[in-house]
């Protein structure tokens, strides 16, 4: 008398949960930086906005000394990307001149583009190159 014996073996089921291991030890790297990536997005958005609420205080008051950076009411730089991935702020100002950043929080800190930059003249900066 015979029995047909269902089910997995030990030695099966760690076969199974090593493959799993090594996969899950390859995508979960992949996949936070690929969110990192597209939450620079974010922080550009916010930077070309601060930029262009700079730009439109500049032709009505001749100055970029008042643009100010606050809790995003009319004429106010936002202070924090909108879901707070960055923080925003002048690093450089004068009558004619500026220079702002977006500095990664939170989640984003890991980011290995760092601070984002742009200026009056449209220049933008980074840690690294195409982060952009």
């Amino acid at each position: 008398m015979r029995r047909n014996i269902r089910g997995f073996s030990l030695i099966e089921l760690l076969v199974v949960m090593a493959i799993l291991g090594i996969l899950m030890a390859i995508a979960v790297p992949m996949y936070n930086q690929y969110r990192r990536r597209a939450n620079r997005a974010e922080g550009r958005a916010t930077l070309v906005e601060a930029a262009q609420i700079a730009e439109r205080s500049f032709v009505r008051n001749n100055t970029y000394m008042n643009v100010t950076i606050g809790p995003n009411v009319a004429d106010d730089i936002r202070d924090r990307s909108p879901h707070g991935l960055y923080a925003i702020a002048f690093v450089n100002r004068t009558a004619t001149t500026f220079t702002i950043s977006a500095t990664p929080q939170g989640s984003q800190t890991g980011d290995e583009c760092g601070q984002l930059t742009i200026n009056q003249a449209g220049a933008r900066g980074a840690a690294q190159d195409g982060c952009w």
